[in-house]
């Protein structure tokens, strides 16, 4: 990866600005920071091809945006919950040779189960990891549990935004009512119309 000079695993880092990123990773990351510093009321659209590094970009925000303390991160499917889970604890900061645990962010899968042990971490900032499925769950039957989800996360990053964009989950998104980012390979016009996603806030490669 190209962009700022490579630093060292024992160096701390203070910015996700140090990172040794692509130049199409920055602006995705740019505009992601730029958009939840305006406190929107709308989504921001993020379009990287396969292949292109969106699981860094959803790693990054995920864990060192300073202006996103606790992370929501939902996928359509269980495999690739498990493996954005994975990439945003450790295997992206190894492929880019820094040290995993450069910010002290927990990385939490969550279920419909789990949820109803679900404890506030308080001002102590983490990032979970759930499914489509699981939130619509959520939303549906616990609203309880939804209430806790919502009262802990401060940004949602939607991984592949553009599959299965049905109202219900549309919804069970939306009524988190917190900064919606999503993060797509392959745009789709119903992200504009079920999500009501903000152009001025979207990056296309």
């Amino acid at each position: 990866m190209g962009g700022a000079v490579r630093i060292s695993r024992s160096q701390r880092i203070q910015s996700w600005r140090q990172l040794s990123l692509w130049p199409h990773q920055i602006k995705a990351l740019t505009v992601i920071e730029r958009y939840i510093r305006a406190r929107p009321a709308r989504a921001a659209l993020i379009r990287m091809p396969t292949g292109t590094g969106k699981s860094g970009v959803i790693a990054v925000a995920a864990k060192s945006l300073k202006e996103a303390p606790s992370v929501l991160v939902v996928t359509p499917w269980l495999h690739l919950r498990e493996q954005i889970t994975i990439d945003i604890d450790y295997r992206f900061w190894q492929t880019i040779g820094i040290a995993s645990d450069q910010w002290s962010k927990e990385v939490k899968e969550i279920v419909p189960g789990s949820i109803r042990t679900f404890a506030l971490a308080g001002k102590t900032p983490r990032v979970l990891v759930c499914t489509i499925q699981t939130l619509q769950t959520i939303h549906r039957t616990d609203p309880k549990a939804y209430a806790r989800l919502r009262e802990e996360v401060s940004l949602v990053l939607v991984d592949e935004g553009h599959r299965e964009p049905a109202p219900e989950w549309a919804q069970a998104v939306r009524e988190l009512k917190k900064p919606t980012v999503l993060l797509t390979a392959t745009p789709y016009r119903n992200d504009y119309r079920i999500f009501d996603v903000d152009p001025s806030v979207s990056s296309q490669e």
